[in-house]
């Protein structure tokens, strides 16, 4: 998703893994010196794969969603 988001702005991506556990411990540092909207949990939620079978929905809304193209 990320990459997309570059793409579409015409900008090269540079995606840096950074292990759960150092960002955990930098949150916290720069947490002490000035408020974030970020937390541990925010990061950790982005690693889970968060797609599931939306066959039951349309059968009780009635919709019909589009597919998900990577």
């Amino acid at each position: 998703m990320v990459e997309r988001i570059f793409e579409r702005l015409g900008r090269r991506p540079r995606i840096v893994p950074v292990p759960l556990g150092m960002l955990t411990v930098g949150l916290k540092v720069l947490n002490r010196f000035e408020a974030t909207p970020y937390s541990p949990e925010l990061f950790r939620r982005m690693n889970q794969d968060l797609a599931f079978d939306a066959d039951a929905a349309r059968a009780a809304l009635g919709y019909d969603p589009r597919p998900f193209r990577p």
